[in-house]
């Protein structure tokens, strides 16, 4: 269901609390092509599911504009190649902060 209420996210990424086991945080999405986005902070996945979908969504967008903002300051930074610059990034990040530069 996930690929449908969201575009191409194929599923999440549910671990433990490492403070409460019993528990469960979200802490990353994956694309149906696998490519990984951790969120900067766990989405606990407790209580009705469209209340910690939304939370998901929210934290979605925050990681996503943290990574992308990110992207475009390592930029050609530190001796890193263009092609380097372009692996350490989720494709549709790497679309975005090209356009910037």
């Amino acid at each position: 269901h996930m690929i449908k209420m969201f575009d191409n996210i194929a599923r999440l990424d549910f671990k433990a609390n490492p403070t409460s086991p019993q528990d469960v945080l979200a802490g990353a999405m994956l694309s149906g092509e696998s490519e990984r986005m951790d969120f900067r902070s766990p989405v606990a996945a407790e209580g009705r599911v469209e209340d910690w979908m939304t939370s998901v969504l929210q934290e979605m967008r925050r990681t996503n504009r943290l990574i992308t903002k990110e992207a475009v300051f390592y930029y050609m930074v530190d001796g890193k190649t263009r092609v380097q610059w372009i692996y350490e990034y989720q494709g549709m990040v790497v679309l975005a902060a090209n356009q910037v530069w």
